[in-house]
């Protein structure tokens, strides 16, 4: 998993149980840019400070043209993307999580892997990876 934007502890900011939902209907009224935005602020943590410099960039059409994607990650993390620690434990094989350590919250536990240490030692993190296309 890339940097799955998951919700480990209080320091994030709650999320609505229907974000997945509000993330739809805006994609369905051609409010393309609001879900990327809400997705990057309120998902992703990035701070509102930098979205004027991230819409100005040329990747932002980009961002917006595969946004109704977003919906689907919303729904799949689950309500508020609060971590499935649950789920996590039950894992059976072994899984690896990758985050690049410059993106808002990573220097934490979701860097170390977000909480995935219950998985019995099928979980690991890799910190500071570096994704390129």
């Amino acid at each position: 998993m890339w940097e799955p934007p998951y919700h480990v502890d209080d320091s994030a900011p709650p999320l609505p149980g229907d974000f997945a939902g509000q993330l739809g209907a805006l994609v369905a009224a051609g409010r393309r840019g609001e879900v990327v935005e809400r997705f990057m602020v309120e998902a992703a943590e990035v701070p509102v400070s930098m979205l004027d410099a991230m819409r100005g960039h040329p990747s932002w059409a980009a961002m917006e043209a595969v946004a109704h994607t977003l919906v689907y990650e919303a729904a799949v993390l689950g309500p508020g993307n609060a971590l499935p620690a649950a789920r996590l434990a039950g894992l059976t094989q072994p899984t690896l999580v990758l985050n690049g350590g410059r993106e808002p919250g990573l220097d934490g536990e979701r860097g170390r892997g977000g909480g995935c240490d219950g998985a019995g030692g099928r979980c690991g993190a890799y910190c500071r990876a570096r994704r390129t296309t």
